[in-house]
């Protein structure tokens, strides 16, 4: 591959992060209904814990995963508390 095609291929997989994020959020904001609380910190320990396999499955680095999912738990919980207050 030469360096465009390289950055085609990384924009595309960016376009499906920012769509899987969007997916994410929307499934967050629906378990909403079924939940008392907006926070579920067991939940939260469940999803990393499970990072911790990944990031060995994907050679990842655990930290860089739980840095970037602590952001998208953040925003999950914003929106769900910003729709109960409606």
């Amino acid at each position: 591959m030469n360096l465009v095609e390289i950055r085609d291929k990384i924009d595309s997989i960016d376009q499906t992060l920012v769509a899987l994020l969007r997916e994410r959020l929307d499934l967050a904001l629906e378990s909403k209904q079924h939940k008392a609380q907006v926070e579920d910190l067991d939940r939260e320990q469940e999803v990393l814990d499970n990072l911790e396999e990944l990031s060995k499955k994907y050679h990842l680095n655990y930290d860089y995963l739980i840095s970037i999912y602590k952001i998208i738990f953040t925003q999950g919980k914003e929106l769900q508390n910003k729709i109960m207050k409606r």
